[in-house]
């Protein structure tokens, strides 16, 4: 979609990065690939002119918006808007969905591989290589949550086996049925883990995928803030080649640099 505006829109894109007039891609014909090529050179009062022609979900084929919603979502601030409570707040209604639709799911069920065909499979088709690294880090996570929960259920019988004491025939009956209080109450808890956990994982992919609801993308997609440390030093080596460019030295029969 082009951007809506003048011409004045584009010359303002194009002389802040020395650009042509006639410079293709055209910030107002073909916004999102001028973004693909620029938009690391923007900064936020640039960048947020795109917000009302590119969406939020067409900005994830930018590997650099991908990029900085992963490491938004990964920081404590994304942690927290992201989770369970805020969450529940926020998207009441997406809350009740993951319940849903999931209440059916047994723990552990939702595994590495079930997250990797969710995001190669329903978003744009599942085309290109990026959203499929996409969906190997959402089943990396999903993959270590349910390790971790799998090697705190064996540690826990493993010290419930070790402290087991020697009872009499007559006990059994008794102890079996507190075992199975016991157990029913354990899965009671951990059920109500995996719904939020669940909850949370949607919440995450939605925002990555650009489909959350009333979210302030444009905080996160226009901000370089939450560009990794080497973007950052790309974006510099670009402003440092810009600055020699424009300098002109001249060497007089002398040898000494006029400038």
């Amino acid at each position: 979609m082009p951007v809506t505006g003048s011409g004045d829109d584009s010359e303002r894109f194009l002389k802040y990065l020395d650009l042509p007039d006639d410079y293709e891609p055209s910030p107002t014909r073909a916004p999102l690939d001028f973004l693909r090529a620029h938009l690391y050179q923007l900064p936020q009062h640039l960048a947020v002119y795109f917000s009302s022609s590119v969406a939020p979900r067409e900005r994830t084929a930018l590997p650099i918006v991908r990029n900085r919603r992963l490491n938004y979502a990964q920081s404590p601030a994304g942690s927290t808007a992201l989770g369970y409570s805020a969450g529940r707040a926020e998207w009441p209604l997406l809350w009740e969905q993951s319940g849903s639709t999931r209440d059916d799911v047994k723990p552990g069920e939702l595994s590495g591989q079930d997250e990797r065909a969710w995001a190669n499979a329903n978003f744009m088709g599942g085309q290109g290589g990026e959203l499929g690294r996409l969906g190997g880090l959402l089943s990396e996570y999903e993959a270590e949550r349910e390790a971790e929960r799998m090697r705190a259920l064996r540690r826990d019988r493993a010290v419930r086996e070790s402290m087991m004491p020697q009872v009499e025939e007559e006990e059994d009956e008794s102890d079996e049925e507190d075992d199975a209080t016991d157990a029913n109450a354990a899965a009671e808890e951990e059920s109500v883990e995996e719904h939020r956990a669940a909850f949370e994982r949607l919440l995450r992919e939605r925002f990555v995928y650009g489909t959350l609801d009333d979210f302030d993308y444009d905080s996160v997609d226009w901000n370089d803030e939450w560009d990794s440390i080497a973007e950052r030093d790309n974006e510099e080596r670009w402003f440092d080649a810009d600055d020699d460019d424009d300098m002109v030295v001249d060497i007089d029969r002398s040898g000494t640099p006029d400038y």
